[in-house]
């Protein structure tokens, strides 16, 4: 039996006691517990105690009360409440060890779990972090931040269905959080529920009709849902309620011919009182549209450069980097390493890489067509895997993940493979054997795609650079696209990426097919069997009234490829090209060169 009162010196020896109750004997367990806490100061570990002991009782009420409170309790331990101030200032792995350390003699202690997963996260060690996550639940399965932790964590890692499913305890117990909906929400979109997501946007709108994001959030779900008259009108609905906001005077412009002159002047006043350097970046875009669309060529380059420099001014992008990136890859990935198929060895992905606006929406279209084909989404997967397995690695300083390669046995290849297939699936719908991989960037991480997955399908889409870059430097992308807000940093990345194309051309003839985008206008039905031909598929009609088939489709060309096939983007450069010179002088003879 307990002792009933714990003698000076004593703490430890009767929490051992208590901990060794618990298996045999709870109730004498949450007895010595409840000594513990008879003192003037209970340690921590007494209110752990007694949750467990409880839980093992089934007195589950009372044991998440007793979480709480050992969470209480935690927050006041100097140790943990140093690493989670220097955690939020930015310098919290220096605390790692620290925490380590506490967790080997106090495994239960759910607020330093929480702690040290948030601090792996920051770093990139996200399964790491999502083990301590886990752990901080299992200890507290009541813990609230802990679940929202976990479900920024799997979410960061490109699993927004396991992310939902995390999340869910926590809305369960806050069920009218706006923060934790407004994170459902984002989740929604992410795994492709869009009408779910929709429905959700609009029930938060009724609580609090004033936040233009939400708006934001619903037009965008009907948007992507090809609803464009309700897309339309849920940014009108937000404007007027947030008169001037930048971001959905910038989503009507994104809509494309939704903004009309006499929006102008409050566009422009909007501006001149921006409050942030962001805000003036979106309506220098949208006004910019205005005036494209009035012929005013001029003023609206005037405005997209003034939009690309603000926002270029705010990224960390190093073009000379990406340059020394494609170097490193052309050594490392030769014909022996490329030769190499001891990945996962599903057939099923295909990826289409390539510039953004090249026509690759068009291409996923045609080919999400086909019986045997599902449409996905440009999947964040493969940049998460490779930032996980480049934080979690041994790579020296200053290395690249890509030389780490070489060296990664035939049980890692096809794990890191499994790994994506297994987070693709929760974007999957249909039961085709084939689904496609539309993220444009990656075409630079084409090594790890073909040491993970040999047998996947590569489909390189190229459209003549002038208009492709063009297209770039007119959209404001939101993320993923830095090189876009430069003329000759968008023309020198447009470079690289041809000349890494070249090389795996090279080193593995037939692993990649090309698609120019100029052909396919001039020849759907031709260019449509060659593609499908080096995909091993069926020619199949439908492919052919893309336009027809409905899904979801959430890039800046959603709504071109709702339509039949047309010639509009084929030189559309030239209205611009009285201020390209810096342009063509990177690009050099790419113009002339780039479908060879």
């Amino acid at each position: 039996m307990p002792d009933t009162e714990v003698r000076s010196g004593g703490v430890a020896e009767a929490l051992a006691n208590g901990r060794s109750l618990l298996a045999v004997t709870p109730q004498a367990a949450l007895a010595q517990a409840d000594v513990l806490l008879r003192a003037p100061v209970p340690p921590p570990a007494a209110f752990r105690l007694k949750a467990a002991a409880l839980r093992r009782l089934a007195r589950v009420p009372e044991a998440e009360q007793a979480e709480a409170a050992a969470v209480v309790a935690s927050r006041s331990v100097a140790l943990l409440a140093n690493a989670a101030r220097a955690m939020q200032a930015g310098s919290g792995e220096a605390h790692v060890a620290g925490l380590r350390a506490h967790l080997m003699s106090e495994s239960d202690d759910a607020v330093a779990h929480l702690i040290l997963g948030e601090i792996l996260a920051t770093r990139g060690a996200l399964h790491s972090a999502e083990a301590s996550l886990r752990s901080a639940i299992d200890a507290s399965p009541a813990y609230v931040e802990a679940h929202v932790a976990l479900a920024r964590v799997l979410y960061h890692q490109a699993r927004p269905a396991d992310a939902l499913t995390a999340l869910d305890p926590a809305l369960k117990r806050h069920p009218g959080n706006v923060d934790l909906l407004r994170f459902r929400a984002t989740l929604l979109t992410e795994t492709g529920a869009h009408t779910e997501a929709a429905d959700l946007y609009r029930r938060l709108l009724q609580h609090v009709p004033n936040e233009a994001d939400l708006w934001i959030g619903l037009g965008n779900a009907f948007r992507t849902l090809g609803k464009r008259e309700q897309s339309a009108q849920a940014y009108r609905l937000g404007l007027a309620r947030s008169p001037g906001h930048a971001r959905l005077y910038w989503n009507l412009a994104a809509l494309g011919r939704c903004l009309s002159e006499d929006e102008l002047p409050a566009m422009e006043q909007a501006l001149a009182a921006a409050p942030t350097p962001d805000d003036a970046t979106h309506l220098h875009f949208a006004i910019a549209t205005v005036h494209e669309t009035a012929a005013r060529p001029e003023r609206a380059f005037e405005h997209y450069l003034e939009g690309n420099r603000l926002r270029r001014d705010t990224l960390d992008y190093d073009a000379d980097g990406v340059t020394a990136e494609v170097a490193r890859s052309e050594r490392l990935f030769d014909a022996a390493f490329l030769a190499d198929e001891t990945g996962a060895a599903s057939p099923a992905p295909i990826f289409v890489v390539g510039m953004p606006r090249s026509g690759s929406t068009l291409v996923e279209q045609i080919l999400a067509s086909h019986p045997q084909i599902e449409g996905t989404a440009e999947l964040p997967i493969i940049p998460a895997l490779i930032r996980t397995f480049a934080a979690e690695s041994d790579a020296a300083p200053g290395s690249s993940y890509r030389d780490l390669l070489a060296g990664l046995s035939p049980d890692a290849r096809r794990y890191w493979g499994e790994q994506y297939l297994a987070r693709a699936a929760a974007h999957r719908r249909t039961g085709r054997p084939f689904f496609i991989d539309k993220l444009p960037h990656n075409w630079l991480d084409l090594g790890f795609i073909r040491a993970v997955l040999p047998n996947a399908r590569i489909i390189d889409v190229r459209r003549n650079p002038l208009d492709c870059c063009v297209s770039n430097f007119r959209l404001l992308f939101a993320q993923g696209h830095p090189s876009s807000f430069s003329l000759t940093e968008m023309a020198a990345f447009y470079r690289d990426y041809v000349r890494l194309m070249r090389h795996f051309e090279t080193a593995l003839p037939g692993y990649v097919h090309r698609v120019i985008y100029e052909r396919l206008v001039e020849d759907l039905e031709g260019e449509t069997r060659r593609l499908l031909a080096h995909l091993q598929l069926p020619f199949d009609p439908a492919c052919l009234d893309f336009h027809k088939t409905e899904r979801s489709v959430a890039t800046a060309s959603a709504d071109q490829v709702r339509r039949p096939l047309n010639r509009e983007g084929i030189g559309a450069w030239r209205r611009f090209e009285p201020w390209l010179d810096p342009l063509k002088e990177t690009l050099g003879d790419l113009p002339e060169t780039y479908a060879q």
